[in-house]
């Protein structure tokens, strides 16, 4: 192991949402916000006095939830009912370790499980810290990005194909909320019914999304143009293929809710090979769904990549 902690069996696992985190002295936490965000956190012990501390859980926030509660009601239930007492143990996050240190030959292993990323205003100061404390290089945006003005997508192969399939899944997205399969937690999260494959179905929505985005105001040169229409074109029937799969499953698996039937085996062997198997080595992101997204984050960093290369 990189760094001296372990897993804690005693958990909360299916919590979600801001926490008040305390912070230790140190560079790395300089001017953060004790109001953070936390996604389903593994809790860890601490093994050897050499790990560093620097901020532990201090308590939950009202507005987060465990499994779909919101924690504002936690305690109302698990005052009348007992049996819930355990279920809903807010306390067994209280003090835990959320973003640690240790030395590591000639450097340092950090670990964290907040999620300074979550879009809030303080996660960049974070980000911040962490490029002076290793001295990471600066980052300048480069100047075509900086004046870039939103061009004319009409003759844009590219942004056309990425917007019919961004506007395919959305509505795929529109279709589970329907069935109340997904639900719109905050407005950068989104949760999902137990056993339906939601992380999945995000993930695929906000990285076409963001290939949107970016299509959609640079001009790139004609030379990854090609190379990313080259990619997309031995995909164009696979993403088509999947798409009509995910939106066929959200139909299934709300039959199977309603008339309370185990997974029909035929439905079963169908997702393990469009979506991979869901425990495993082989887990989450496998099947044909792993193909796809390979084929997005290859144009993504095409894309990123010909954007740096203009610094």
């Amino acid at each position: 192991d990189l760094i001296n902690i372990q897993k804690d069996s005693e958990n909360l696992k299916n919590y979600s949402g801001p926490v008040v985190v305390n912070f230790s002295r140190h560079d790395l936490t300089k001017d953060l916000n004790e109001k953070q965000f936390i996604w389903f956190p593994p809790k860890f012990k601490i093994i050897d006095d050499k790990v560093k501390v620097l901020a532990n859980l201090k308590s939950v926030c009202p507005e987060a939830f465990v499994s779909e509660i919101p924690v504002r009601l936690i305690s109302k239930i698990a005052k009348k009912n007992e049996i819930y007492k355990n279920l809903f143990n807010t306390d067994l996050l209280v003090d835990s370790p959320v973003l640690m240190l240790e030395k590591f030959d000639f450097g340092e292993i950090l670990v964290s499980t907040i999620h300074f990323d979550t879009p809030t205003a303080n996660g960049s100061r974070f980000f911040h810290n962490l490029k002076y404390y290793f001295n990471l290089e600066e980052f300048v945006l480069p100047k075509f990005i900086n004046e870039v003005h939103l061009k004319s997508v009409c003759g844009n192969e590219i942004y056309k194909i990425l917007l019919q399939n961004y506007k395919r899944v959305s509505q795929i997205i529109n279709l589970a909320k329907r069935c109340m399969l997904i639900k719109k937690r905050y407005h950068f999260f989104y949760s999902w019914e137990r056993g339906f494959r939601g992380s999945e179905y995000q993930t695929l929505y906000f990285i076409l999304k963001e290939l949107v985005k970016l299509h959609g105001v640079i001009s790139f040169p004609k030379t990854v143009v090609n190379e990313i229409l080259y990619i997309l074109d031995g995909y164009l029937e696979k993403i088509k293929e999947l798409t009509e799969y995910m939106e066929e499953r959200i139909i299934y698996f709300k039959l199977e809710k309603i008339h309370k039937l185990n997974k029909i085996d035929e439905n079963f062997e169908k997702e393990n090979l469009y979506f991979g198997h869901s425990k495993g080595v082989h887990g989450k992101y496998g099947g044909l769904y792993r193909k796809v997204l390979n084929c997005l984050e290859k144009i993504i960093c095409i894309s990123y990549n010909c954007i740096l290369e203009e610094r």
